[in-house]
């Protein structure tokens, strides 16, 4: 009997321990050790002051014109009648879980659109040095070759209207369309006997460039948890920088082969048959699906982002995006497209989403870095370094943007391009100092690169002016790539569901307008007017950008799509985003590094 006694004691003693754990367990999990609390609802709970307001669950309950609920109207909130009248248990929405990797795989599929752009660009670098007389024995000179070179982004701007038929057809269906137009032009290049062809060529790829950059941010914005959206939309921008250093790549390994330039140009088609494999993996983007009535297939994807979330948080989620998109079609119902465009501009709130998005992009590219992308090639052969010197800047543009990926949800996109851009101001001043003590010939820059690379002449000895300009060249691009590089791509996310195909279509044609220009001016500016005075016209555009930034350019960071908007109807954008910002990590738990940890289970 003793010893029953003994086990009877022990077993109670389990038990006894047992129930308390679970109680803990409760109360860490849902704020109670009440039954009364259902397991499904899979949320963190935590208690709020009197008279307090939980701005994270109030800004995600809000609705697309910035009318905000009450936590305590919230469908992500409840009250528990175990506490105090005063106090109130609000569970986390389903933002605050940590996704699976389910959203990492479908980023990685879609971002392989970058590679379209970042081939080209670092391929036409080392095409136009040797072009020779393969075109029938025609001389391509400075001016035709800026129009090759800029008839890319000419196709890209008309290509960025495409977007505005992923509302109808879809993101998925309009990337595919991407792919198919981007290897007609490579076959239409590589077949080419006269600069006639290879422009037209050029136009006809730079339009399936210009398509895939504007949906793929687009779609990642709308796929990406909030917290994590930042770096995933940096991916696409990795994805270009390393197509720009795999380009690089193909210049030098074909560069001595006769008519190596056509190879160079058709190994690009090799990243548009990887992203049409790899797209039939990714799923039709939720927003989408559920503006056309397909709700199940928008929660299997919601399911699929998040797999620890609960039914009741998936259809929150549902209920919230839905509500955004119905309003988004009562506002457009009887707009056609002209008028969509024209609230963009009358609306305060729309027209400084366009200054901030649209001017960001601009400037980026008015700032010069894509003359260095396209000529540095050029501009180190007529410097006298060796050919493979020129593989130093898609390097360092690649790594930088991948320490850029993985720094942004902490640091935030504001701080980076307000640090980064006087860094851009600094490169080009010494680069100016340079130039002015360099002994190189610029007015037949061209033409002296072309004989280097052809091994008609000698090279010259380097001198320090030259180490300078490579110096300069590499910290550019390093500041380029921390900063305002990669974000601008980001901006996307700034304007509401019902505009956001018309403002991101408009954003990127301040992209690619400006990319034109550049493209075509720069070796004729260098030969005409000087490389000094072509860094002062950049140098200017930088400090532009930085003005910008600082007075217009809000932080996003760890801001659900729906929670954006409404940062723009306040006086000041930039100081409400500040605030917003502050009382998300003083209320919600998030700490300073931006991160969040998914609930205990």
């Amino acid at each position: 009997m003793k010893f029953i006694r003994l086990k009877v004691k022990q077993h109670l003693f389990v038990w006894i321990r047992g129930v308390k754990n679970v109680r803990v367990h409760q109360r860490k999990r849902y704020g109670t050790d009440e039954p009364g609390v259902k397991h499904e609802e899979n949320a963190i709970a935590r208690r709020t002051q009197p008279n307090e307001i939980d701005e994270l669950s109030t800004a995600r309950s809000s609705n697309a014109t910035g009318q905000r609920i009450l936590a305590s109207e919230s469908p992500l909130t409840r009250t528990n009648s175990a506490l105090r009248p005063e106090q109130e248990v609000v569970f986390c929405d389903i933002e605050d879980l940590k996704p699976g990797w389910f959203i990492w795989r479908v980023v990685f599929s879609t971002s392989f659109s970058g590679l379209l752009f970042g081939i080209d660009t670092g391929v036409i670098g080392t095409v136009v040095l040797h072009f020779a007389n393969t075109l029938r024995g025609h001389t391509v000179n400075a001016i035709e070759k800026g129009l090759i070179v800029a008839m890319l982004s000419v196709g890209a701007f008309w290509g960025s209207i495409s977007c505005l038929s992923a509302d109808r057809f879809g993101r998925k269906s309009t990337m595919y369309l991407a792919c198919a137009i981007f290897l007609a032009g490579i076959v239409i290049q590589t077949s080419s006997f006269s600069i006639a062809q290879l422009v037209f060529g050029r136009f006809t790829s730079g339009v399936s460039i210009g398509t895939a950059a504007t949906i793929t941010p687009m779609y990642i914005g709308e796929v990406a948890p909030a917290v994590y959206r930042d770096s995933l939309t940096g991916m696409f921008a990795v994805s270009i920088t390393a197509g720009q250093f795999i380009g690089y790549g193909f210049g030098q390994a074909f560069m001595g082969v006769y008519q190596g330039w056509r190879i160079m140009i058709a190994l690009g088609a090799l990243a548009a048959v990887s992203f049409a494999c790899l797209l039939r993996f990714c799923p039709e983007s939720p927003r989408h699906l559920i503006s056309h009535g397909r709700i199940q297939e928008a929660k299997a994807v919601f399911e699929n982002i998040w797999p620890t979330a609960s039914p009741i948080q998936i259809n929150n989620k549902v209920k919230i995006v839905e509500e955004q998109v119905k309003e988004a079609k009562e506002k457009t119902k009887d707009m056609s497209t002209l008028c969509r465009f024209k609230q963009l501009f009358v609306v305060r709130a729309n027209r400084r989403k366009l200054y901030a998005a649209c001017g960001l992009m601009a400037f980026s590219q008015l700032s010069g870095f894509n003359a260095l992308m396209y000529y540095s090639p050029t501009i180190l052969e007529g410097l006298g370094f060796p050919d493979r010197v020129a593989l130093a800047i898609p390097a360092a543009n690649l790594i930088v943007t991948m320490l850029y990926t993985a720094l942004v949800n902490r640091v935030g996109k504001r701080p980076l391009v307000l640090w980064t851009v006087p860094g851009m101001i600094i490169s080009l001043t010494v680069g100016m100092i340079a130039w002015s003590r360099c002994h190189l010939n610029f007015h037949k820059l061209d033409k002296i690169a072309e004989n280097y690379a052809e091994h008609l002449e000698p090279k010259p000895e380097l001198d320090w002016p030259a180490y300078l300009i490579f110096a300069s060249m590499l910290t550019f691009v390093i500041c380029y790539a921390a900063g305002v590089g990669n974000l601008a791509w980001a901006s996307s996310e700034f304007f509401p569901q019902e505009l956001r195909p018309q403002g991101t279509m408009l954003m990127n044609m301040c992209n690619w307008g400006p990319n034109v220009l550049v493209g075509s001016s720069y070796l004729t500016m260098v030969e005409d007017v000087g490389p000094v005075w072509t860094s002062a016209f950049y140098l200017v555009m930088c400090c532009l950008l930085w003005i910008l930034a600082f007075f217009l350019y809000p932080e996003a960071k760890a801001l659900a799509l729906e929670m954006i908007g409404p940062i723009f109807e306040a006086k000041n954008p930039v100081k409400e985003a500040n605030r917003l910002q502050k009382q998300i990590k003083e209320h919600s738990g998030i700490p300073a590094n931006g991160r969040r940890e998914m609930a205990e289970v």
